[in-house]
């Protein structure tokens, strides 16, 4: 219930938060509309496939998925702080950005502009419907192989911190 409840919460916020920017309505339907099942331009995409095996490679590591867009405002401001909260986390947490662009050269010009050091790939349709993205920045948080939590809008350094922190302590007070 408890899962439920915030998973209402956080759609409505996550509504609110990259749609108010007008640059951001209609393009985020478009973009999940048009995310292809393949592509030839090198990005693989992430499906249900992907995603079950990143979760079972990856038994004792916290997952972050983040959902993105290069024409989104509060993407474009969080990526420096995924980029140095991966710096830090690398090899003890999996951190996989999910683009929901249409031109893999916007993403592959973007990725070399900002230098993202994290694996990006195009967000699957099927994928971005099951998660009910309707605004982005969004990451959803897996632990144990198990969704337990997702941040709306811009996840910025300190709270992605304090968050991964608590939930690797949590881990070590359960063994």
């Amino acid at each position: 219930m408890k899962k439920i409840i915030l998973l209402i919460i956080g759609i409505l916020i996550f509504t609110l938060s990259c749609n108010s920017k007008k640059e951001g309505n209609s393009k985020t339907s478009t973009a999940i509309k048009s995310v292809q099942e393949s592509t030839d331009s090198g990005f693989q995409v992430f499906d249900f496939n992907k995603l079950k095996s990143i979760l079972l490679k990856n038994p004792d590591k916290i997952v972050l998925l983040n959902f993105w867009a290069t024409w989104c405002g509060g993407c474009r401001e969080e990526i420096p702080d995924l980029i140095q909260f991966y710096d830090e986390y690398k090899g003890k947490v999996v951190l996989i950005g999910l683009s929901l662009d249409e031109s893999t050269d916007d993403i592959k010009n973007f990725i070399k502009l900002a230098k993202i050091n994290f694996p990006v790939y195009i967000a699957d349709k099927k994928l971005v419907q099951h998660f009910m993205i309707q605004t982005i920045p969004v990451t959803f948080i897996f632990k144990n192989g198990k969704f337990i939590n997702m941040h709306i809008g811009p996840y910025f350094y300190a709270d992605l911190k304090r968050d991964i922190d608590n939930l690797q302590k949590k881990r070590q007070n359960e063994q």
